[in-house]
């Protein structure tokens, strides 16, 4: 990766962030507290407009409808109750529209500049990961040549003195000296160094290799699935261990 084909020059960087420093104040500042002021002011006209309907909104225990007057008495509540959150929506959707709005212009700035850059810096980060794991790799492979070698040599070494001691007619030296364990001095390598800023952590992670093999306790029902094809299929929905059942849904008009 050619760092100079990536990078922008100072002099564009530092007019950059002079021009963020200019418009950070009118966001943080302009924007978000009018946004933040309608919204209270809708919240102020919902609070008072709740407090008139609450003396009127009625309750329910959820015990059982018992006369027909109750009957036509809950339906015109739940009639009442419906027109006062038409008229909370209509106080609120202007500003969540306005704040969607908002919403999604940060949310398309980020996906322009945040996005590639992200891009970068994944791919930065694996090939550092790969060489650090690479140089590691060779490292220990260089740990073990010497330590190889640290034992050869203190092989040879002893093949030579016991050459010695059994020419000297001292065999049973020879033997002891040639059985006796070999030490060797333990070989440390130095971790690779890393670029300033960087840093390495080591977790563990699952990887499925056999799901078939997996124990039924981690699979998860798909519900949403199940509940589709209820509504799609109804009673000719055939799963095992599941029941379809009809459920009664109202509808209020205002």
């Amino acid at each position: 990766m050619n760092a100079e084909t990536t990078l922008t020059k100072p002099s564009v960087l530092g007019r950059a962030a002079g021009e963020l420093d200019r418009i950070r104040p009118l966001v943080s500042t302009r924007v978000v507290t009018e946004l933040v002021g309608e919204l209270g002011a809708c919240e102020r006209a919902i609070r008072a407009e709740l407090e008139l309907w609450r003396e009127r909104l009625p309750t329910f225990k959820g015990s059982p409808i018992a006369t027909p007057e109750e009957y036509q008495a809950v339906g015109a509540a739940a009639v009442q109750i419906k027109q006062f959150r038409a008229r909370v929506t209509e106080l609120v959707e202007p500003v969540t529209k306005a704040m969607n709005a908002l919403h999604k212009g940060s949310t398309s700035l980020l996906a322009e500049y945040d996005g590639p850059a992200k891009t970068l810096e994944l791919q930065a980060k694996a090939a550092l990961i790969d060489w650090d794991t690479r140089e590691r790799r060779r490292l220990e492979a260089e740990r073990q040549r010497l330590e190889a070698e640290t034992r050869k040599a203190e092989e040879d070494r002893r093949l030579a003195q016991a050459a010695e001691l059994e020419a000297k007619g001292r065999a049973a030296e020879a033997i002891a000296l040639i059985d006796k364990p070999i030490v060797t001095p333990v070989v440390t390598a130095p971790p690779p160094p890393k670029p300033k800023g960087v840093s390495y952590t080591h977790t563990w992670v699952a990887v499925i290799v056999d799901r078939e093999a997996i124990p039924d306790e981690y699979w998860v029902v798909d519900e949403q699935r199940i509940q589709t094809l209820a509504k799609k299929l109804g009673q000719a929905l055939n799963i095992p261990g599941v029941e379809v059942r009809p459920q009664t849904n109202s509808s209020l008009r205002t």
